[in-house]
């Protein structure tokens, strides 16, 4: 496994776990509901770009 992978890998489980949690539990998107909802859409475009990168490489023969 090279670092690329590993990384990229680690960061869509961190991005598709952990932070949509805290996102739900924070107070702030109550208050900013727009911000909010761009976030999330940062949030899962990030994960699926991580995801598929992490898929590409494992399937490419290097």
């Amino acid at each position: 496994m090279t670092a690329a992978l590993t990384t990229l890998g680690r960061y869509a489980a961190v991005v598709g776990s952990v932070t949509p949690k805290a996102l739900a539990r924070s107070a702030w998107p109550h208050r900013a509901p727009g911000l909010a909802i761009a976030v999330w859409h940062g949030l899962a475009l990030s994960f699926t770009i991580a995801l598929v990168l992490t898929t590409y490489h494992l399937v490419t023969p290097t």
